[in-house]
C-alpha cells in the first residue's frame, strides 16, 4: 500500500525552496530511503520512547530518530539541500512522524494501525516523499531491544536460525555503499548468489532467513545484502591460545558498510565495538548476529561461501 506527499518546509526551519541549479548533484535519477518497523508492540516499549522526538513519548515506529538521521546523513552526502532543512531538528523529526501516520489512516484507515509493518520511506530529489509498507513478522521486545548480545541463540520461538554466506566478489566504500539509496544493483545481485535450499529445510519464511556478506576490495568485510553483521572475537595469548571473554565487534565504517539505524544503535550502547574483519578469516559455522531496522536482531551462522560472480555490477566512485 503506498501514500506520496509533497515534502513541505518544516515551520521555522527552512528558507526559499532551491532550484535544480543550487543542488550540487543536479537531477539524481535515484532516491534515498529508509525502511522502519511499524508495531504497536512498541507503543509499550520505554527504551523506544526516547527515540522518538523531544520530550520523549510513545511511537509505534522502531528508532525513528535514527531513521530520520539516515535520511539527513544521506541527504548532506548528496547534497540535497532542500531535504536537509525539511528532515533537520524537532520538526523534521515530527513532519517525519506526522506523515507516518498519514499513511496508516490513507491505507489502512487507521491512523494507529497496530498490526506489524514494513514501513518504507522513500525521498526524491528535490522534494517528494513516498510511503509504502506491507506486512512483517512479529517479534518479541527483546529482539527489538536487545540488553546484550550472547555467544548462543537465545531460546524463543521467535528467534530462528538464520543461515549467512560469504560472497567472494568485492564492493568498493562510496556514497552508495554508506547510504541507502535505490541504487541497490550489486546488493541483489549478491541475494541471487544465495544457494537454494534443500526440499526438506524450506519452510513458509525460509528464504526469509538468508543472508549474504558482502566485502570491500582489500577483503574486509563491509556489510550484509539487508542487514549489518556482528562477530564474536576472543583475544589471543603469546601461544595463539584463545583468552578472556571476548566481545562483539560489527565492521568499521571505512570499510564500506551501511551506517545503519540498529548499528548505530548498538555502537551508542556500548554493545558492540567497530573493528576490521577479514573475510578470510571467517570459518563455516562461525556465530554471527545481524540486526536491521524492521526485524530488529536475529542470530545466525557461517553456512557457506558462494562461487564468484562473473558478471559483477560496477559502482561508480563518488
Amino acid at each position: 500500500m503506498t501514500a506520496t506527499d509533497k515534502i513541505q518546509e518544516a515551520p521555522g526551519e527552512g528558507g526559499a525552496t532551491h532550484s535544480a541549479s543550487d543542488i550540487d548533484d543536479g537531477n539524481p535519477d535515484f532516491q534515498i530511503f529508509t525502511s522502519l518497523r511499524s508495531d504497536a508492540l512498541l507503543l509499550t516499549c520505554p527504551q523506544n520512547h526516547q527515540h522518538s522526538s523531544s520530550p520523549p513519548t510513545p511511537t509505534q515506529f522502531y528508532m525513528l530518530n535514527y531513521h530520520r538521521d539516515r535520511l539527513l546523513a544521506a541527504a548532506q552526502a548528496f547534497n540535497w539541500d532542500h531535504a536537509i532543512r525539511v528532515l533537520s531538528g524537532n520538526n523534521g523529526l515530527a513532519k517525519l512522524d506526522s506523515q507516518l501516520h498519514e499513511h496508516l489512516l490513507s491505507a489502512y484507515g487507521d491512523a494507529n494501525y497496530p498490526d506489524p509493518l514494513k514501513v518504507r520511506v522513500e525521498i526524491s530529489w528535490p522534494s517528494s516523499l513516498s510511503v509504502t509498507s506491507s506486512p512483517t513478522p512479529t517479534v518479541d521486545s527483546f529482539v527489538l531491544f536487545p540488553h546484550r548480545l550472547y555467544e548462543s541463540p537465545m531460546p524463543a520461538p521467535n528467534f530462528p536460525m538464520w543461515r549467512v554466506y560469504v560472497c567472494p566478489n568485492s564492493v568498493p566504500a562510496s556514497k552508495w555503499t554508506s547510504h541507502k539509496t535505490t541504487h541497490r544493483e550489486v546488493y541483489d545481485r549478491a541475494r541471487e548468489q544465495i544457494p537454494t535450499l534443500p526440499q526438506w529445510l524450506i519452510t513458509s519464511d525460509a528464504t526469509e532467513r538468508t543472508e549474504i556478506l558482502l566485502q570491500n576490495p582489500d577483503g574486509y568485510v563491509s556489510e550484509c545484502s539487508i542487514s549489518t553483521p556482528y562477530f564474536f572475537k576472543r583475544g589471543k595469548d603469546e601461544k595463539g591460545k584463545w583468552k578472556g571473554e571476548g566481545r562483539w565487534i560489527t565492521p568499521q565504517k571505512e570499510d564500506g558498510g551501511n551506517l545503519g539505524v540498529t548499528r548505530s544503535w548498538a555502537l551508542e550502547q556500548g554493545l558492540v565495538t567497530e573493528e576490521a574483519v577479514k573475510a578470510n578469516e571467517l570459518k563455516l559455522g562461525d556465530p554471527l548476529w545481524i540486526s536491521n531496522g524492521v526485524r530488529g536482531w536475529r542470530w545466525g551462522r557461517i553456512d557457506g561461501f558462494v562461487e564468484k560472480c562473473q558478471d559483477w555490477p560496477e559502482i561508480e566512485q563518488i
